[in-house]
């Protein structure tokens, strides 16, 4: 069978085999056995990295899934080539393993990808992976029921400026300047460390940088 998708995490298992999370468009979340993948003579040595969009074949034996082979629709390499890509990785990283349970992982799946997709269109523009974050961050509080607006109104805080995240396809049409940024991961990131007893690490980053 052919599932098409983005690959979040990866655990060794045992004898070269690693046990990865996969979200399907079909929204589904799947972990699959991969065998010897970090070898050098491995067919699948760069297919199967975070955030890649891929396209595999699997064998399905009961609830079990062994991926056979596939290719990357779009790789996440284009990450590594700035500092602001590489503080992405690991601010998407932080958010889905610190606050999302991993029964909810599918509930993002496609955003996920529509949000690579922009991503990899404006490489040039690394303030639209801070809009990414913003939107994924709002998004991943919502699914896991925390009402991050409601925060806002309780600090007296203005939430015009948030609404302007609400839709990832005017991520990369969003008018905000560096204060403004500022304040939103700031604010986000006390939020969640009021909820979670945790922050994002990466948040302050992008704040030492902006």
């Amino acid at each position: 069978m052919k599932l098409k998708g983005i690959l979040l995490e990866k655990n060794i298992y045992k004898n070269g085999s690693y046990i990865y999370d996969f979200l399907s468009t079909e929204n589904n979340l799947i972990s699959f056995k991969a065998k010897g993948t970090d070898k050098t003579t491995s067919a699948n040595k760069y297919t199967l990295f975070f955030l890649n969009i891929i396209e595999g074949e699997f064998i399905k034996k009961g609830n079990k899934y062994l991926f056979l082979n596939g290719k990357v629709i779009l790789d996440s390499n284009f990450y590594y080539d700035s500092y602001y890509g590489l503080i992405f990785l690991n601010a998407v990283k932080e958010l889905i393993y610190k606050i999302m349970e991993k029964q909810d992982w599918y509930k993002i799946s496609r955003n996920l990808v529509f949000i690579q997709l922009i991503n990899s269109r404006n490489t040039s523009k690394p303030i639209v992976y801070i809009y990414s974050l913003v939107y994924l961050s709002l998004l991943i509080l919502q699914t896991e029921g925390l009402d991050f607006f409601i925060f806002l109104k309780s600090q007296n805080l203005d939430d015009l400026l948030y609404k302007k995240f609400k839709d990832p396809h005017d991520l990369k049409n969003v008018e905000i300047n560096t204060n403004e940024l500022k304040e939103v991961l700031k604010n986000i990131n006390t939020f969640i460390e009021e909820n979670f007893n945790s922050k994002i690490n990466s948040f302050d980053l992008f704040l030492e940088h902006l």
